[in-house]
């Protein structure tokens, strides 16, 4: 992302923009010359305030969604304009990866950038780390859904336990991930967006296809932890949790899968109910039903093979 200047700046638009870079996160720096009235640093952004009554923002080395909010309050403070940084934002995730039961649920989600903010503000007690009811994801799923006639789209693709083998993983979800990549950059290829993907150990391969996209329009992030500075990959995580726990649900409501009062659980292995249903399931004799990741180790353990 580029600088940013603003010049003549009044006093009083210099106070109300110093706090607000305060109140978005940013840290006091030290000035580094006698032309300079203060530095403060927010995520990849210097703000250097001159005593000319210029301020000027520094190129962002990487995206921040807490460092573009204070960018877009700065333009409307500063130049009484709110400009789109982007069209659309494009994000990435997959919800049941480490999970025993169950298939994994890869999600892309396009949000038009002028929704961003409303979304955001509706799911900002919303975290999506937390185990939560089926009613809760269903809940949140709803408050997404409402904005899909405002443009928001989103595809989900599906790795059944079948599927799973644990050499091969980061190669399949890369190979998914890339497909839903690429739907969305020929979807959207005319449009100025940001792409981000919750890394999950992306391979150089994958890195090298996408940077074949490479256009003035388009900015990639592939970045840990996404859902907590990123809005559309904590969406795109919101929906997965909605397909999986729908999923969830209906295997826990199947008496086939039940032994008298003990349902399978949530398919975590920090689920004690879960860790109960696989030994008595092993101990009746019966084939491991469709849901069950047969090659995780704890599988293995459990039919005594190392």
């Amino acid at each position: 992302m580029q600088g940013r200047t603003w010049r003549n700046v009044s006093e009083n638009q210099e106070k109300e923009a110093r706090s607000w870079i305060i109140k978005s996160g940013g840290v006091e720096k030290p000035i580094t010359n006698s032309t300079e009235k203060w530095r403060l640093s927010l995520a990849s952004i210097t703000y250097i305030f001159y005593n000319n009554g210029t301020l000027y923002a520094t190129p962002a080395r990487y995206s921040h969604l807490r460092a573009s909010k204070c960018l877009l309050e700065l333009e409307t403070v500063l130049s009484g304009e709110t400009p789109e940084l982007y069209d659309y934002l494009i994000g990435f995730d997959e919800t049941g990866k480490g999970e025993i039961f169950g298939s994994i649920y890869l999600v892309g989600v396009a949000i038009p950038y002028s929704k961003a903010s409303n979304l955001s503000s509706i799911l900002s007690s919303v975290d999506s780390k937390k185990s939560q009811t089926d009613e809760y994801w269903h809940k949140m799923f709803q408050q997404i859904e409402r904005i899909k006639d405002e443009g928001l789209t989103y595809k989900v693709l599906q790795i059944t336990p079948k599927e799973v083998k644990p050499k091969i993983l980061n190669n399949l979800l890369d190979e998914k991930y890339l497909s839903l990549c690429e739907y969305f950059l020929d979807q959207y290829s005319s449009f100025k967006c940001r792409i981000v993907i919750d890394d999950y150990g992306v391979s150089s391969n994958f890195k090298k296809e996408l940077s074949s996209y490479n256009r003035s329009n388009l900015e990639i992030i592939i970045t840990s932890h996404s859902e907590d500075n990123f809005l559309e990959t904590k969406v795109a995580s919101l929906i997965s949790k909605k397909y999986r726990s729908e999923e969830m649900q209906a295997i826990n409501n199947n008496t086939s899968y039940q032994l008298g009062m003990l349902k399978p659980g949530t398919g975590n292995l920090s689920n004690n109910q879960t860790r109960e249903w696989l030994e008595k399931w092993y101990s009746s004799g019966k084939e491991w039903p469709w849901f069950v990741k047969k090659t995780f180790k704890t599988i293995r353990e459990i039919e005594g093979k190392k």
